[in-house]
């Protein structure tokens, strides 16, 4: 006669299996997100070889960040570089959310998320309180850049950086466009934006995001460090100031 498994048994076999998937999910979810790291990765990798190829034709110069034209459309970023990559999908993170509302909560109809990767180059590289840290930082502007004050530092072009490898011009955030527009893969730009540190929306790889640089490379950074990290310092005639070792647009 076969004897069965008493209730307590099952009990016990349960619980070790709820603790075993209590320990083996948060390790697998990091891992899946590891592997959507990476393809984000490549994606950014892309951009940057598009950037450079745009700057390559253009004397060095980027683009403006969007363009109007006929009918008061505005032409985006993506849609500009668009001719050195000619796919929409690699300007898609797989970790993303897609829904125009997730990043900004009175994006109107008609809009959607064409690219969750952002150049801020409305940013210029100045001095700020950098969401709570003070620190010289910010990024090649492009063509639109205008110098305001006297220790801006405004880079129409990547070779107009001071320190390439060190200076981010792409990073993880959201381009929200009027779309569909006709003639235009990107759609009418409406807005676009990168995040502060915890939102879980840009910084989506466990707690990180990818980021390519003037040079051409790609490095993954922590959101903390990414925004509040001010341990460079200055050259020049601001010399010995903090600032930013991500965002050395200046010396």
């Amino acid at each position: 006669m076969k004897r069965g498994f008493t209730l307590i048994e099952l009990l016990v076999v349960i619980a070790i299996i709820a603790i075993l998937a209590a320990i083996l999910f948060p390790v697998f979810a990091r891992a899946r997100e590891q592997a959507r790291s990476s393809s984000c990765s490549s994606n950014v990798k892309q951009l940057m070889v598009a950037f450079q190829m745009y700057a390559s034709d253009s004397d060095g110069n980027l683009p403006y960040y969007w363009y109007i034209v006929s009918g008061g459309r505005a032409w985006t970023w993506p849609e500009i570089v668009d001719p050195y990559v000619k796919n929409t999908q690699i300007h898609i993170c797989p970790s993303a959310p897609l829904t125009a509302t997730t990043y900004w909560a009175t994006a109107p109809a008609g809009t959607a998320v064409v690219s969750t990767y952002c150049w801020p180059s409305w940013v210029k590289y100045s001095w700020y309180n950098w969401y709570g840290t003070t620190m010289f930082a910010g990024y090649p502007t492009g063509t639109s850049g205008v110098k305001v004050n006297a220790w801006d530092v405004v880079a129409h072009g990547m070779d107009e950086v001071d320190k390439p490898a060190e200076a981010a011009l792409l990073v993880e955030g959201h381009y929200i466009a009027y779309y569909p527009v006709a003639g235009m893969r990107f759609g009418s730009a409406y807005t676009s934006g990168f995040g502060q540190v915890g939102n879980a929306n840009i910084y989506r790889h466990n707690g990180g995001h990818n980021v390519g640089f003037c040079d051409g490379h790609v490095k993954f950074i922590g959101g903390q460090d990414y925004m509040t990290n001010s341990s460079a310092r200055t050259t020049g005639t601001y010399a010995g100031r903090p600032q930013s070792p991500f965002m050395r647009v200046g010396p």
